[in-house]
């Protein structure tokens, strides 16, 4: 029996050893600030067999770009791979690193999960201040909205779910942050989520979108010309509300999260790996869910769901159990009818928080990640009338995330600038148009910082407030204050 035992021990103690685990890498998990054309790099315990290190093992992803292709090598004397980009990142975007187990050490050994982190990239030049709106044409009552680079040629593109006229619209950036009038693809009945994202690996985003009385998620797939195929429509729950994109099982691709308003469930469907998906698999949360998000907020590599209960007043935490599959919710208290979620590293600690729109408090709830994947009690900021949508991004460039929130009845966007500590100042509002819904965040007219895209319910429009430029702002001040003291000057000379 003792030499069993002692065997036991000796071939744990070795297999412990020949695991292949993960260093360090750069960026770190959840960085922001990230330059636009870092060469992402991974340093492993173990050297690696090079012959491994493929495009179908290392695979970079944009929240507004899609699959990125990518220079890979490796330094054998210090077990670093590096994954140079052959493009930069859009400012403000979040990149997904996806390290699957097929990479192997020289002497066989495999990671004991496939590993994805995120970090966001750097903004420039923002003041966070927003110029009046210009607004374009879109479907009947816009729900939701997505800013992508859609026809690959650089600059954001829009996609808005349309709930009365069942179709998705797309708005062609013209180069210049205007847009071509809309071309609209028919989905399912009462499209409300949608989430761009290259769903078949081909290099260019896809569409997802919820139907909410199909009981449906629609798939386009883009033809490589920022042009759509036909939809094909999986199953979901009762009433799907919203939909995030995320490679939940770590193989590799996009999988698909799903939150549904009646059957109280998310539902998760599995990529197959060529763009098509398996069956729905789905996880108990709070009473009607509405938004959704993904991001690992354990730190230990994998994706998990947070969802914004409108009826349970919660946040529910799924955390994901290593292979795609979900523990049971966790929930935390926010502000009465939770409708939208979004994640961030809101305090700069590296870890995820959660931010929360309350519908009928009139607040956004903040809740700080204790470090571990559990959440402190929330914090609460006011905003406008009916708050709708939420997206985090650092809209004043200067290196934190802050807050930008639809206002249903006030007809306008908040504002929340970051105080650098993770609290917030308080909200400045923006006008745009009636019944705004869904809001997206991204570098429209390519000068280095964050616009705002919000689709407006009633108006059947799209409203894109342009970030005024920082240095141009003290340019105007500087010309300003120069013409004050030439008055005062001459007014003295008068006298």
């Amino acid at each position: 029996m003792r030499k069993f035992l002692i065997l036991f021990l000796l071939v744990f103690i070795s297999s412990s050893f020949a695991q292949l685990n993960i260093v360090t890498t750069v960026p770190s998990r959840n960085a922001l600030n990230v330059n636009r054309d870092v060469v992402i790099s991974v340093v492993f315990t173990q050297d690696i067999d090079p012959a491994t290190l493929t495009s179908s093992n290392i695979r970079v992803y944009g929240s507004q770009t899609g699959l990125y292709s990518a220079t890979i090598s490796y330094d054998s004397s210090t077990r670093t791979v590096m994954i140079d980009p052959v493009k930069d990142f859009k400012p403000g975007e979040v990149v997904s690193v996806i390290l699957t187990r097929g990479i192997r050490s020289v002497s066989g050994d495999s990671m004991l999960s496939s590993y994805v982190w995120s970090f966001t990239v750097k903004v420039d030049d923002g003041s966070g201040t927003y110029a009046a709106k210009v607004d374009y044409g879109v479907g009947s009552q816009p729900y939701g909205i997505s800013l992508g680079d859609i026809d690959s040629d650089g600059d954001l593109d829009i996609a808005v779910a349309n709930q009365v006229s069942h179709t998705v619209s797309v708005l062609r950036n013209n180069g210049d942050g205007t847009y071509a009038a809309k071309v609209d693809y028919g989905v399912g009945d009462s499209p409300r989520g949608i989430s761009l994202g290259d769903i078949d690996n081909d290099g260019d985003l896809d569409i997802a979108v919820t139907n909410y009385y199909s009981s449906t998620v629609s798939v386009l797939r883009n033809n490589g010309d920022g042009t759509y195929a036909a939809k094909v429509d999986y199953g979901v729950g009762i009433n799907p509300v919203d939909v995030s994109l995320g490679d939940i099982d770590n193989d590799g691709d996009l999988d698909i999260a799903v939150t549904n308003e009646s059957s109280s469930t998310v539902s998760v469907l599995r990529n197959n790996g060529d763009g098509t998906y398996a069956a729905k698999v789905d996880y108990g949360v709070g009473s009607q869910p509405y938004g959704i998000s993904l991001g690992d907020i354990d730190g230990d590599g994998d994706l998990d769901i947070t969802v914004a209960n409108n009826g349970s007043n919660t946040v529910s935490v799924l955390r994901n159990n290593g292979d795609g599959t979900y523990a049971a919710k966790v929930d935390y208290g926010v502000g009465i009818n939770p409708h939208d979620i979004s994640l961030g590293d809101i305090d700069n600690d590296g870890d995820l928080d959660i931010a929360v729109i309350n519908w009928s408090s009139i607040t956004v709830s903040v809740l700080r990640n204790n470090g571990d994947g559990t959440y402190a009690a929330k914090v609460d900021y006011g905003v406008g009338s009916e708050p709708n949508d939420i997206s985090l991004g650092d809209i004043d460039s200067d290196g934190d995330l802050d807050i930008a929130v639809t206002n249903y009845y006030s007809n306008t966007v908040s504002v929340l600038r970051n105080n650098g500590d993770g609290t917030y100042a308080a909200k400045v509002d923006y006008g745009v148009g009636s019944i705004p819904r869904g809001i997206s965040l991204g570098d429209i007219d390519n000068d280095g910082d964050l616009d705002i895209a919000v689709a407006n319910y009633n108006s059947n429009t799209v409203s894109v407030l342009k970030n005024r430029n920082r240095s141009a702002d003290i340019v105007l001040s500087s010309i300003l204050f120069s013409l004050e003291m030439l008055k005062l000057i001459q007014v003295r000379h008068c006298i």
